[in-house]
């Protein structure tokens, strides 16, 4: 951080260049609970600790969740998302939802109800899952199709589901910073073969930081919510 802000002072010195120092406060630790973890999952104890690390050389991000299942049978699960420089970082916490990473890489080993660790693209429950990202700052890879002017998905392409598949649809909400996804489920078989489409909605809540604060599984359940213990504030000087 130090060395950022002496570049900076020396080429608006010397240059007659503006800079201006962007900041952003990340959870390095915040707790998860509530029933979208523990609902037909009695036995799991929350609240669940996550932990966040931000390696500045390698550019990458790693959160971290490590508990006991069900069953009492260790768990983990781990998001890591790299990233092409710090200013990428820093500058993805507005608008709300927008990931400017190269890649997001989610694992799993054990139960895991994909509600735990934050954010709302990579919460896969299967065992790993990669989102790829193009110059443009774009999700490419799981069918998105359609993105807005911040580079945040609109749609994706439909996944064969049901009969009368229309794709994922993607809103987000910028003063309630809200991210609420509206997605097909499979309701059923008619007698003429086709498969009946039912309506899924999901919702993530994400404070001016970025920061996980509540995921709902439809519009109107209690959900998961996250509860961030501590920050770190990272720093990056851009040429005006």
């Amino acid at each position: 951080m130090g060395l950022f802000w002496r570049i900076g002072a020396v080429l608006t010195v010397g240059c007659g260049t503006d800079f201006t120092r962007r900041c952003r406060s990340h959870a390095t630790e915040y707790l998860a609970s509530g029933p979208g973890i523990t609902q037909a999952y009695p036995n799991i104890q929350t609240p669940i600790r996550v932990d966040c690390e931000l390696d500045r050389d390698l550019l990458k991000r790693e959160c971290k969740a490590q508990y006991l299942d069900q069953f009492g049978a260790p768990a983990v699960h781990t998001v890591t998302a790299r990233y092409a420089s710090l200013a990428d970082f820093v500058a993805e916490a507005t608008p709300t939802g927008r990931v400017l990473a190269i890649s997001v890489t989610v694992r799993h080993e054990g139960f895991d109800s994909g509600t735990i660790v934050a954010p709302y693209l990579h919460a896969d429950p299967n065992g790993e899952t990669d989102f790829i990202y193009d110059s443009q700052k774009r999700p490419i890879s799981h069918g998105f199709d359609s993105w807005d002017q911040g580079a945040r998905p609109l749609s994706t392409e439909p996944s064969g589901i049901c009969t009368a598949d229309t794709g994922t649809r993607f809103a987000y909400d910028d003063a309630a910073r809200t991210v609420t996804v509206t997605y097909n489920t499979r309701a059923g078989t008619w007698p003429d073969g086709s498969v009946q489409c039912g309506v899924g909605h999901a919702r993530w809540t994400f404070d001016a930081q970025g920061n996980p604060i509540q995921y709902q599984s439809s519009l109107d359940s209690a959900g998961t919510s996250y509860s961030v213990q501590d920050v770190e504030e990272v720093c990056v000087e851009e040429e005006d």
